[in-house]
Parts: structure tokens; sequence; C-alpha cells
């Protein structure tokens, strides 16, 4: 019947549409040559974000947009860019300015999860599980539901650039879809666990994806 077939066709495609909770990432059931390069890619990501001048960069980053914030009382994009990306003197301002607390707060979280490797496992090892749980909170409730709202509601600022902002709304959004799901994906695979310490790897590389996705 169309149960069977639909069946058959989920087992013969795991990557189109998966039938378990988590992918494997060693060996797929499929050789396909995307997977290598996605492969090659996370392991490139998680080699970045334990570099430390990375996150010199990011923290940097955040410190401009909130003493920009705190000194101007726009966003650093919106002081950049004449009113037109991210400026808290558009009608979304206040979705702009929880969205940049919210994501820093996010980001210096992700630091702990991620740069502090000595408290994943031993006695912090609780340090490390709460920061990971507040942090996929914080975009789950705030931070990503306010970038997918500032995508679909942006304004095309003083300047009336349509076209560039819809485009900027398009990639925005979609990077925010992205996030969601590789956040999401890698609680999954850290919950269930079913390959151990491979669960672990895949759940990170997941994270750190993830994390890359709202950077754009």
């Amino acid at each position: 019947g169309l149960a069977t077939k639909l069946g058959a066709l989920r087992a013969s495609f795991p990557f189109l549409l998966p039938t378990k909770l988590e992918y494997v990432h060693i060996n797929p059931p499929l050789n396909m040559r995307l997977w290598s390069d996605a492969n090659a890619f996370s392991t490139t990501l998680a080699g970045l974000f334990s570099f430390a001048p990375f996150w010199g960069g990011v923290a940097l980053f955040v410190l401009v947009q909130l003493g920009t914030l705190a000194i101007t009382g726009d966003s650093f994009f919106g002081k950049l860019t004449g009113g037109v990306v991210e400026s808290v003197g558009e009608s979304q301002g206040l979705a702009i300015k929880w969205h940049m607390c919210t994501g820093s707060a996010m980001w210096a979280l992700a630091f702990v999860q991620i740069f502090l490797t000595r408290l994943r496992k031993g006695e912090f090892a609780w340090v490390h599980r709460w920061c990971g749980r507040a942090m996929l909170l914080l975009w789950f409730l705030i931070c990503g539901p306010t970038a997918a709202y500032l995508s679909l509601y942006c304004s095309p600022g003083p300047y009336n650039l349509q076209v560039t902002m819809s485009m900027f709304a398009v990639v925005s959004l979609d990077t925010t879809v992205l996030a969601s799901y590789y956040f999401w994906r890698g609680w999954l695979v850290a919950m269930r666990r079913k390959r151990g310490s491979e669960s672990m790897a895949l759940h990170g590389r997941a994270m750190t994806v993830g994390l890359t996705f709202t950077m754009l």
C-alpha cells in the first residue's frame, strides 16, 4: 500500500527523509560528494571555534555593538548604514534591542560551551550542561523569533532600498531557519547519544554550524 511505499522511500533516502533521530557522520549510507564537503566544512568550523583569536573577535564585536548602543542610542550597523540595517530608530527598534542583547548573552554562553572544554567533564560538567540549555532557551524563545520577525518586517530605511532589503530579508530568514534546525538536531543527538562519543562529536559539530548561521 501507500504506507509501505512511503516507508521504502524514506529508507532509501535517509538524508532527505530521515527515519532516525540522528545521522551518522562517518561512512553515511549514501556516498555523496556533498556529504564529504559538508563534513569537511563542519570540521573546519570546529577548528575555528577552538581558536582563541576567533573568540577575541567575537568579544570585540559584542563590545562594539553594545557600546555603540549605549553611547549613541543606535546599533553599530544602524550607524554604519545611516539607519538602514538594524537601526533602533525604526519601528522595530524594541525587537532589535532584544535581539542584540540576547544574542550577545547567547554568544557568551557559547564561549563557555565550546571553548572551555574542561567544563564538559568532571565536577563542573553541570556548568556546561546548564549553559547549553540557557543558550538554546535564549535562541528559541527570544533571539530566534526576533531574528525571524526582523527578517519579515525589515524596513527599507530612509533611502528606500527596497531591493537590497528584500535580499537581506530572504538571506536573514533562511539563516534563522537553518540555525534553528541545527540547534534542534544537535540537542536531540546529545539527548539520545545512540553512538556514544560519536554522537557527542556530531552534537558539537551541529551546534557550531548553528552558531555560524546566527552570524550571517
